[in-house]
């Protein structure tokens, strides 16, 4: 995307200008993300080829992949979180066009924090001394990240907009989280490709008024028109400059694979374990503009205290997500494996002490026979004597 918004085009007037269409490209990430629904129709395609070869084999039938739950599964309630995840996109590509990519992608980084707020509400999910921690540090990553920012309105404005952002995708991965949750056998990919469906509906609505809502071009985020967005403009663009083309079609083809990827690791992990992962780009998105020249300039800049808020920020990352264990006031008393490690050790004991109490029983039954028969002999013997 910034790759995108730093291509220029040549006007009638003789000048150049740059890409500026956050909200077209929002639509595009969308358009992109519903392809995510062919994995999934080649993992279904794939389930039914594997049930029909153990058919074959077996002689039995094979439970089909999709459970009574999902099919339940009104997929409508997706819309909310396509919602969400819009918003986000399109906070994130207005900040782009704003400030640096390194610094938009760390402020992302506030969505830990926002994740780990909803969980607890929502979710009802328990954090620890080492959550709590990471969040923290993470805030005050944010702020060192906030403060490298050069003073501006429009790049205070900048941060205001992506951290509101932040929320509302906080909130997207919370009721993904849940949805995934409660329908076990729903698949990442249909859902990221249904959610896809429902943003390119939405933004195929929000375009054509956007176009037509007066904005001023000196706070940054309009059109040189002085409106929104300007869409049919975009192919204007295209035509001035074919790289344009090659950038959107490469935006549409990642797509599938980011979205699907994703909601894999909100399935299989959490939330919170998905923001840590995309806070992973934070690093290469930063070197890439560090030391690689776009259109033969460098748009990035090395600053200490971006630097010391990003190491931060990668601390509070890892020590949330227990990827770092501090080995002291018990942070490491309440991380998920020694939950585990002392959920085995009771188990154990449990089953020990109901082996050993069984053992006693049987013991004392055996003990009642024995006397029982000494008891019967001896009175045998007595008729006998008698």
């Amino acid at each position: 995307m910034k790759y995108q918004n730093e291509t220029t085009y040549l006007e009638d007037d003789g000048k150049y200008y740059k890409w500026k269409h956050p909200f077209y490209g929002t639509m595009l990430t969308s358009f992109g993300q519903s392809f995510t629904m062919i994995f999934s129709f080649i993992k279904r395609r794939n389930d039914r080829r594997k049930a029909q070869v153990v058919k074959d084999l077996n002689g039995t039938e094979v439970e089909g992949s999709q459970s009574e739950e999902q099919k339940k599964l009104d997929y409508r309630l997706l819309a909310v979180p396509a919602i969400c995840d819009q918003i986000e996109n399109s906070t994130k590509n207005i900040t782009l066009t704003l400030i640096a990519a390194s610094i938009t992608q760390m402020l992302r980084s506030a969505a830990v924090v926002f994740t780990a707020i909803l969980a607890v509400l929502f979710l009802k999910q328990k954090l620890h001394r080492q959550h709590w921690t990471g969040v923290l540090s993470i805030v005050v990553g944010v702020l060192f990240v906030g403060m490298s920012v050069p003073s501006g309105n429009s790049n205070y404005l900048a941060i205001g907009i992506m951290l509101v952002g932040q929320i509302c995708g906080a909130t997207g991965y919370i009721l993904e989280e849940k949805y995934l949750g409660d329908f076990d056998s729903m698949d990442p990919y249909m859902m990221a490709g249904i959610e896809g469906v429902w943003g390119t509906i939405l933004w195929l609505i929000l375009l054509p008024i956007l176009e037509h809502i007066p904005c001023n071009p000196a706070e940054g985020i309009c059109t040189r028109n002085g409106t929104f967005e300007n869409s049919l403009n975009v192919f204007r663009e295209y035509s001035r400059n074919p790289m344009n083309i090659v950038l959107s079609i490469i935006i549409v083809g990642f797509m599938p694979l980011l979205y699907g990827s994703a909601l894999n690791i909100t399935q299989y992990g959490s939330a919170a374990a998905r923001t840590t992962v995309e806070t992973a780009r934070n690093f290469m998105i930063w070197g890439f503009f560090l030391f690689v020249p776009v259109y033969g300039r460098i748009i990035e800049k090395f600053s200490i205290l971006q630097f010391t808020g990003f190491m931060i920020l990668i601390f509070g990352v890892l020590l949330y997500n227990e990827m770092i264990v501090l080995p002291c006031c018990g942070f490491a008393y309440n991380t998920k494996i020694n939950k585990i490690k002392r959920k085995h050790d009771n188990d154990f004991s449990k089953n020990k002490m109901m082996s050993m109490a069984s053992t006693d029983a049987g013991q004392y039954q055996d003990l009642e026979t024995m006397e029982s028969n000494l008891i019967n002999k001896s009175s045998d013997d007595s008729v006998l004597r008698y």
